[in-house]
């Protein structure tokens, strides 16, 4: 559950910082690079990450994820001028960096002509934004290393030298193939590419975070549900003990003379106590659904509320707070009977 909270405050983190600007490059990545920009008194403009200055085209968005996919490091790389490149070397020599950054020297093209593609290129399905002083040379370096040809049936794709198919499996050399599925093909939030993030944050909020409610709703349902059952059950193993320790005071206070042809016998009544009673109650009605293993009556608002009650009141707890633990408070509360039972004996003890 805490992983998962940090991961939910992470997304959070990332939104915020969509929201405060255009790029769909991760904060951490910016971060750096104004780290840099801020030391070499540099424009933040004039060393873009290549992820800024391509995107998928529109009408391609069957491929976007295995494109994405591809192109994810690449997208992640700054594009540093040839007038920049001494002092942007020498402030990554010397600095920390915290984490990874592979950056181009970007000197002008030795070729100002297209490069030549396959008819069913990747790189036919990417826009690269036409303001860029970037544009030549990422038009011939997306040519140059990514000039797979877009396959969608594997005759095709066996057939062919260099080739990707929509679910992301890649073929280079002829020979070296690669398939990376440790993340969804369509999971936006890793998506690097494009020079607006609105479709990244508008699947953010409507993805992600409904994916965490459910993940939190499943971690609900096998930990928390179960361990306050199961706390419930100790507790009614705690009452058997006491009951059975009752009766074993009262077989002694049989055998103790006390008055001719009279013995003492403590009675079990269960408590009056209203706090105690409500607590009982509130166990009960958490775990009522728990032996059915019905998934609707374990994942409601009300379910999640009954939990919360009772955490709360754990937390409310004095003992709970100083390290004691709240069901040790409750479980005084349940053992009262024992207690009383106890200094019974002792008074009798006394008497005789």
């Amino acid at each position: 559950m805490r992983d998962l909270r940090a991961e939910h405050a992470g997304l959070e983190e990332e939104l915020e910082s969509l929201r405060q600007r255009r790029s769909n490059i991760p904060a951490r990545m910016l971060e750096l690079r104004q780290r840099l920009c801020q030391e070499l008194s540099l424009d933040e403009e004039a060393v873009p990450f290549a992820g800024e200055l391509l995107q998928v085209h529109e009408q391609e968005t069957d491929w976007e994820g295995a494109i994405e996919r591809l192109l994810h490091n690449f997208g992640l790389s700054l594009l540093v001028p040839e007038a920049h490149y001494r002092a942007v070397a020498g402030w990554v020599d010397r600095s920390h960096l915290r984490g990874r950054l592979v950056y181009y020297r970007v000197r002008e093209p030795r070729s100002s002509e297209p490069p030549a593609l396959h008819p069913e290129s990747l790189v036919r399905k990417i826009a690269i934004r036409p303001d860029s002083a970037f544009y030549a040379w990422l038009e011939q370096e997306l040519g140059r290393r990514f000039d797979y040809a877009c396959t969608r049936d594997l005759e095709t794709f066996r057939r062919e030298d260099r080739a990707i198919t929509p679910a992301g499996q890649i073929k280079a050399g002829g020979d070296r193939h690669e398939k990376d599925d440790r993340h969804r093909i369509d999971d936006r939030s890793r998506f690097v590419l494009g020079w607006s993030n609105e479709a990244k944050i508008a699947a953010l909020q409507e993805d992600d975070l409904p994916r965490f409610e459910a993940r939190f709703k499943e971690l609900l349902n096998e930990n928390t549900i179960r361990e306050i059952a199961n706390f419930n059950a100790q507790l009614n193993k705690e009452r058997a003990q006491i009951r059975e320790r009752i009766a074993t005071i009262n077989a002694s206070l049989f055998d103790i003379d006390y008055n001719s042809g009279r013995y003492i016998e403590l009675v079990a009544d269960t408590t009056t106590d209203p706090e105690v009673r409500d607590f009982r109650e509130q166990l009960r009605a958490c775990t009522e659904d728990t032996v059915t293993g019905s998934e609707d009556a374990q994942y409601n608002e009300r379910k999640f509320l009954q939990v919360r009650a009772i955490i709360e009141r754990f937390v409310a707890s004095v003992g709970f707070v100083h390290g004691e633990g709240g069901c040790f408070s409750l479980l005084r509360h349940l053992s009262i009977e024992a207690y009383h039972a106890e200094k019974a004996i002792r008074r009798a003890a006394t008497s005789g």
